[in-house]
Formats: structure tokens, sequence, C-alpha cells
């Protein structure tokens, strides 16, 4: 079981190239706009429209610009890359010198936001940057004295399907001295969710009585009421 990442801080996220087009577009399109009202009130020209159509036509083309560059556009996020991360046989190790034993830690919260490229923000309807840098992913770990948060960058698919099984294997290892079984249980990404060993986890935790039934089977998932029961009647009497 090894995992690594490297670490990032994250300074300021700016405005991408296409939101920038997108408010050039907006400001173009009020400016035009402020010049047809005060026009009416205080008449500069008796044709205004060869000096305001140009305004509104280059908005309409820097808006529609903005629609087709967003799928090629990336976050713009100012970060810097300060270390690195791994998730080892036993310890977590930070910059290759610090480690954080598993059975040290108290609680685990592990964000995966996207990778490097990834689509992003697909169905939003206004023009927005659709691929990340992918360096918004975020790990708390903390033990009973201290906690450390860090961005991380994930680079490519690949790279997060290892993650997933690395954060998969870790739980069922129970490693980890998290003492809570929903929260370990919730730990597991869900594409794990319907495999053998992710429902043999979530039965052993209700055998051993450290979640109660009705959670447990809840999160080991059922597809009739009949196969609930028998579960039940399984593994909570």
């Amino acid at each position: 079981m090894k995992f690594t990442a490297y670490k990032y801080r994250i300074i300021k996220e700016k405005l991408s190239i296409t939101k920038q087009i997108v408010y050039s577009s907006y400001a173009l399109f009020v400016f035009g706009f402020i010049i047809l009202l005060l026009n009416t009130k205080f008449p500069l020209t008796d044709n205004i429209l060869p000096i305001i159509a140009p305004i509104f036509i280059i908005s309409i083309l820097f808006f529609g610009v903005a629609h087709i560059y967003q799928f090629y556009d990336y976050e713009l996020i100012n970060c810097t890359k300060e270390g690195h991360i791994e998730f080892s046989t036993n310890e977590f190790i930070i910059d290759y010198n610090n480690k954080i034993n598993y059975e040290d830690v108290t609680d685990l919260k592990i964000n995966i936001d996207a990778y490097y490229g990834q689509t992003i923000d697909q169905y939003y309807r206004n023009p927005i940057e659709k691929k990340s840098l992918g360096v918004k992913n975020t790990i708390v770990i903390a033990t009973w004295n201290k906690s450390f948060t860090y961005n991380f960058k994930l680079e490519h698919s690949i790279h997060t399907i290892e993650l997933k099984k690395t954060i998969f294997n870790l739980v069922l290892s129970e490693k980890l001295g998290i003492k809570d079984a929903k929260k370990l249980i919730k730990l597991i990404p869900s594409d794990f969710n319907k495999t053998e060993d992710y429902k043999a986890f979530v039965i052993k935790q209700i055998t051993s009585k450290k979640i109660n039934c009705t959670e447990g089977l809840l999160l080991h998932g059922y597809k009739t009421d009949k196969e609930a029961k028998e579960l039940r009647n399984k593994y909570c009497v």
C-alpha cells in the first residue's frame, strides 16, 4: 500500500481567461446600453446606431468566443508546490521526514476534487473554465494533539484511481486509530460500495458491535426488504 502526491499551497484563485472574456463582454454591453440611454435623454447625435452597434457586436462576439474557449481553459490558481505526502505501509510521510503513524490518527478527511485536466463545471450554463489544475484536493489528518491540512495534486485519472484504492485498502487494514466505525466506512470511496470486501467489512463492524444494526445495514446496502430481513436475522441477532 503506497501512494504519493505533491502538496500544494493555494495562494489565490484568479479569474480564468474565460471569465475575463465574459466580464469584458458584459462591460461592453453595459457601456453600449449606457450610451444609448444617455443619448435618449441628452442627444449627442441624431443617429447613435453607428456608434453603439460595433460595441454590441463586439460584446456578442466576446460572449461567443467564451462559450467555445471555456472547453480549453484551465482554472487560474496562484499556487506553489511545497513538498509531498505519502501513504506508506504504516504511516503518512510528509516531506520525507515528518511521519504520522496510522494508529495515532484520530480523524481523517479526504476530499477528491479533480485531477489535472479533468472536465469540471460541465453543467454550468454561463461560460466558465472547464478544466481543473488538480490542486484543490484536500486531506485533513488529525491526531490527539495536532491537525494537518494539505492541498495535493492528482496528476491524472489513474493517479485518482490509485488514491481511491489506497484509501480503501487503508480502511480495510484497520490500521487507523479512528474509533468511530461509521467514520471509517464513510472514508471508503463510493466506487467500492458494491464490492464483496466492502460488504464484508461493514458486516464485521456490525457483528463486533462497533456500529448498530440499522445503520450498518443501510451502509451495507440491500435491494429488497426481504434481503434486509435476511441480513438482520443473520448478523444482528
